[in-house]
């Protein structure tokens, strides 16, 4: 149920991605709380997509999108945190609060960077934060990001999809 890819996308990606990401012209939009309001874990996002493109920055995670089974795109995001002083873990949560779209998305987290952060889930299961590893799993799967006390960011790009054609879906939401 909980795939972890470590060869799939290869470092000139990466390299892409992450010069264009980290450069001082990309756009990096403040948030107050990671999971819901209040719950005391500020984060830095980029909005490539959710429904349709959202961001001129879009062609920069094609070469990623491109080598996974995507048939229709929900929502592309990145995420950035900063380093913290402490090991703490997020709230739980799946990435669409709707059961009915929960229940046929699949989820993938790309790590653009190594790091002492994590990401959780309510069986225990501990996925670490390794440059170019993908984890892929079923959305309605609830989990949760660490902070991370080794480097000045961890950046994960987020991605939630269908993997069979919408036209089968359409029906059903």
């Amino acid at each position: 149920m909980i795939v972890i890819d470590d060869e799939k996308i290869n470092d000139d990606d990466l390299k892409n991605l992450n010069e264009e990401i980290t450069s001082y012209d990309f756009p990096w939009f403040y948030h107050k709380s990671k999971v819901f309001d209040g719950d005391g874990f500020i984060q830095f996002t980029h909005l490539f997509f959710e429904h349709t493109k959202n961001s001129n920055f879009f062609r920069l995670i094609e070469p990623i999108l491109n080598k996974l089974p995507i048939k229709k795109l929900v929502k592309a995001k990145v995420n950035l945190q900063v380093k913290n002083n402490s090991f703490q873990i997020t709230p739980f949560h799946t990435d669409f609060p709707e059961p009915e779209l929960n229940r046929y998305l699949t989820t993938s987290i790309v790590y653009l960077n190594t790091n002492n952060g994590k990401t959780v889930f309510e069986n225990q299961q501990e996925i670490d934060s390794v440059k170019g590893r993908i984890v892929t799993f079923p959305c309605h799967l609830k989990h949760a990001a660490t902070t991370h006390t080794d480097t000045d960011i961890r950046i994960v790009l987020n991605l939630n999809y269908y993997t069979q054609a919408w036209h089968t879906w359409k029906n059903v939401l």
